[in-house]
């Protein structure tokens, strides 16, 4: 799991006033949101059809050889923009601050994966529980994506 209630409660301090004690399965939908956000803008990009040719260990995407932590902060971005912000607003029309902070959090999450795809993502391509400088991919980009 690549984040958990703790780590939601240490980056977002007060998110525990709102009687809500577990948001684990908020967590679990970005996580999986995450997932396919990399699936699409890391692993397509970088371990391309012709990219497999050329790269023994490269196969499918499998999730499990992420480094966890390395996805904490953008799973309780993604899980506060998506899911636990839009369950604590009262959808008025005139507005309330968890509605505001959705965008907050949002950008946040933009960010954290940018930065964290072009410093490189720690994929443990052999299996061996270590990741080592080989198995460190950035993304090469020359324009923005959103």
């Amino acid at each position: 799991m690549f984040a958990t209630t703790a780590d939601l409660i240490q980056l977002v301090p007060g998110i525990e006033d709102h009687n809500v004690s577990d948001w684990d399965a908020e967590l679990t939908q970005a996580e999986s949101d995450v997932v396919r956000q990399l699936k699409a803008d890391w692993w397509n990009k970088t371990q391309g059809m012709d990219k497999i040719l050329r790269n023994p260990f490269a196969l499918s995407f499998d999730p499990s050889k992420l480094t966890p932590a390395q996805w904490t902060k953008a799973t309780v971005y993604l899980a506060m923009s998506r899911y636990i912000l839009p369950k604590l607003s009262n959808w008025r029309p005139e507005g309330d601050a968890f509605r505001e902070q959705i965008d907050f959090y949002k950008e946040l999450y933009a960010t954290e994966i940018a930065e964290t795809l072009a410093a490189g993502v720690d994929y443990d391509f052999n299996s061996d529980g270590n990741v080592d400088k080989a198995e460190v991919i950035t993304t090469e980009t020359t324009r923005l994506y959103r």
